[in-house]
């Protein structure tokens, strides 16, 4: 049984890759779990990116040939949970992860949300998919946002952003329209627009706003899922 996590615990961003090496032996592909992390699907591109010791906890179970993992989460001040107990409400959320399936049940009302392991280690990934032919991959780029949600680019985007840093580039600019659903930052001569002008720097791993300076952390995932979960 998990420990109940909580809202204020937050990932460590750093992500030791040199800490547990522990291996994900009971499953189809193996990877240090201190560079691996759990995300669940917010929808719009949106990916929460579990606390690493979460993560690590439910990879762990994952290892020892549990299919499905249970763990509570804490809301605490920030939201109300979706357990009551006797008709009260509580901060609590009850959630299990099917990684047949590679869903997230909430037990309480049944909601589902698709859940990935991300490898954020580039380095790692590349062995690791080096060593296991059968397992595929996704290289995007995640950009942060609040809450410990990442936006992941599109496939299309990002590889073509990837392609130019491995050709040596230190930094690629982008240009992102909008179109109907805001009103974007460039504004030529004081016309608003629905494009947004940014610029990619890999030496400190930030996406800059080109046009207000704004500017957010960026980090380079590989989603991994082989051919063993699709054919269950």
């Amino acid at each position: 049984m998990l420990r109940t996590w909580s809202a204020t615990e937050q990932p460590d961003a750093t992500m030791d890759s040199l800490g547990s090496m522990a291996l994900l032996q009971g499953n189809p592909w193996s990877a240090p779990l201190s560079s691996c992390e759990i995300h669940v699907d917010f929808n719009n591109g949106m990916w929460w990116a579990m606390p690493h010791d979460l993560s690590h906890a439910i990879l762990n179970e994952w290892s020892n040939g549990a299919h499905q993992v249970s763990f509570v989460w804490d809301w605490q001040a920030t939201r109300q949970g979706s357990y009551q107990c006797n008709g009260d409400y509580t901060s609590i959320s009850r959630y299990m992860i099917d990684f047949d399936t590679m869903w997230q049940r909430n037990l309480d009302n049944n909601r589902n949300r698709k859940v990935q392991v991300v490898c954020v280690d580039v380095q790692e990934a590349q062995g690791l998919l080096q060593s296991n032919p059968t397992c595929s991959r996704r290289w995007e780029i995640h950009v942060e946002f609040n809450n410990s949600k990442w936006w992941a680019m599109p496939h299309d985007l990002s590889h073509a952003i990837l392609n130019e840093w491995s050709n040596g580039a230190h930094q690629v600019a982008f240009v992102w329209d909008w179109q109907a659903t805001r009103q974007g930052s460039y504004q030529p001569d004081g016309e608003n627009t629905s494009i947004s002008r940014y610029i990619i720097d890999f030496d400190t791993m930030h996406q800059r706003n080109q046009d207000n300076n704004r500017t957010r952390k960026v980090k380079v995932c590989i989603a991994l899922w082989s051919d063993w979960f699709a054919s269950h």
